[in-house]
């Protein structure tokens, strides 16, 4: 285990399980060990997350593991409430696959063959990719938790680095999370012209079209969250959260708003819902600094009765978060028959507008440390590729844009000049192209050279160095040169055992091709050179 495991766990002790049955009114106001259902109400990170979200169900676990996972639950201190209630449900899988498979066999007599078995078990299950890693995954976490209890194994059973299904950057991407523009375009004319919808949802609408944002982070917005900043200027917040050593600390996102067109539609917007959420402060004096604690909005009879829109507020409260924005999001679908391209009807959740206002700002040209600020991410890689949907005719029009800038400026030159990264200058392509690729977000720096549209790549290293857009080094050939002996020998190699290694052979041609290629950059160079020199 390591320094960091340690530090987040308690190694047993006597004493240990009083001392975390102690600590269960941390996690809620009313938690009692033996009930399979154990609501952490305390646990909750802000307003705008569902109180399911931190909900515990024991009951998927069979009884005979119960009580140890519920240990677990609350032993395990690196995590939050809400990636628990993930968690207990993805070991439900394997807990039933121990009863109904390995029932007589005690808990910590469990070994590397069973695991192997439940490993096999798995692979045949119709299950997603990313649900046989979590589960697989989950089960990594349990053992390693609680590997100092006596009813455990005192050696780690499961190998937890080596995840069969390991996902890598292409698997996290799912079109079909990006809302379609026709579908984008029929909800941005409901939620702008249609003023009988009610302010609230309004509001929330166009934040989570404008701003790429979660809807739990919508939710959970503060009164006071619009400030002014010089003239026709607004800095407008939004709380997000970031992990900090197994904890989650609130942090505000500042988007600064200039009151122009739809922006000053949303900044109107939100001075009508500070108003009314003004007016109900008193039937909720507990809730005065969130933004949309106004009441639960419901749809009045009596007037639909005479075929009219019309919403009332109910002083009932109710809980504003990305379940109850979704739901919403999706009867108005409903109510105003909201259909894709092909006629079928489509409904929306509030986490899609993030992957489309990620998309749209990637294809807008904005760069990804402005998508970053806007978004509240840490790193490039989430943006990138688990919420960038390039359309086909869009890659198409990117790709012909790269082929134009691409063809030979020589007039003599029948083919197509090879681009190759030469001291940090693209040759062949005109300055102004070069400059444009260099600085577009789309581009990506490899180890060995740069991809000048990353974007619309789902291939892996092997794929890119056979890619058009892939430009090579020409500091780095000797390397392209050592590996194209090392890939001919494995080619020899093969022959002489009587077969063809067309995986060798493939990474042969490729390693060839960009040798030749950036030679031919290297005579190029030279005879410019030679040309000047004669001048």
């Amino acid at each position: 285990m390591s320094k960091a495991n340690v530090s987040m766990l308690k190694e047993y002790d006597e004493e240990l399980r009083a001392n975390l049955l102690s600590q269960l009114e941390d996690y809620g106001t009313s938690i009692d060990f033996s009930a399979n259902k154990w609501v952490c109400d305390k646990k909750k990170k802000a307003s705008g997350y569902s109180i399911f979200d931190v909900t515990w169900y024991f009951n998927q676990i069979p009884e005979k593991y119960r009580e140890i996972v519920k240990y677990y639950a609350i032993n395990d201190k690196r995590i939050q409430a809400d990636t628990m209630t993930t968690r207990l449900s993805a070991l439900g899988t394997f807990f039933n696959y121990l009863h109904e498979h390995c029932a007589d066999i005690e808990l910590r007599l469990i070994n590397g063959i069973i695991i192997n078995n439940f490993k096999l078990f798995l692979q045949n299950q119709e299950k997603a990719k990313a649900t046989k890693q979590q589960v697989w995954s989950a089960t990594g976490k349990f053992f390693e938790a609680m590997i100092s209890w006596p009813e455990l194994p005192d050696a780690m059973p499961i190998n937890q680095t080596k995840n069969p299904w390991k996902r890598g950057l292409k698997d996290q991407r799912n079109d079909d999370k990006y809302i379609p523009d026709e579908v984008a375009d029929q909800l941005d004319i409901i939620f702008y012209r249609n003023h009988n919808i009610p302010v609230t949802h309004r509001l929330i609408y166009w934040l989570l079209r404008l701003i790429p944002s979660r809807g739990c982070e919508v939710a959970s917005m503060l009164y006071d969250c619009i400030k002014p900043l010089g003239s026709n200027r607004k800095v407008l917040t939004i709380p997000t959260w970031k992990q900090n050593g197994g904890y989650f600390e609130s942090e505000p996102r500042m988007i600064y708003l200039k009151g122009e067109g739809i922006i000053q539609y949303l900044l109107d917007l939100i001075k009508q819902q500070q108003e009314l959420t003004s007016r109900y402060q008193t039937e909720f004096p507990d809730n005065q600094k969130i933004l949309f604690k106004v009441g639960k909005i419901s749809i009045d009879s009596w007037a639909k009765k005479r075929g009219e829109e019309k919403y009332i507020i109910l002083k009932t409260p109710v809980e504003v978060n990305a379940e109850s924005i979704t739901y919403f999001l999706k009867r108005y679908c409903e109510r105003f028959n909201i259909k894709d391209r092909d006629g079928k009807p489509y409904k929306v959740t509030s986490h899609q507008f993030r992957h489309n206002g990620i998309t749209d700002r990637i294809e807008d040209g904005f760069n990804i440390i402005e998508i970053r600020d806007m978004t509240g991410h840490k790193g490039d890689q989430m943006p990138r590729w688990a919420y960038f949907h390039p359309s086909k005719e869009k890659q198409i029009e990117l790709q012909k844009k790269v082929n134009e800038a691409s063809r030979p400026t020589n007039e003599n030159e029948n083919e197509k000049l090879p681009a190759v990264m030469f001291r940090g200058r693209i040759m062949n392509l005109d300055k102004e192209t070069e400059q444009r690729l260099l600085k577009n977000p789309r581009a990506y720096k490899l180890r060995l050279g740069i991809c000048t549209d990353i974007t619309t790549c789902k291939s892996g290293i092997f794929e890119c160095m056979a890619c058009e857009y892939f430009v090579p080094k020409v500091e780095d050939l000797d390397y392209w040169e050592e590996m194209t002996e090392y890939w001919s020998a494995k080619v020899e190699s093969a022959k002489k055992r009587g077969f063809t290694d067309e995986n060798a052979e493939y990474n042969l041609a490729i390693h060839r091709a960009i040798v030749k290629k950036i030679h031919t950059a290297l005579e190029m160079e030279a005879n410019a050179c030679a040309e000047e020199t004669a001048k």
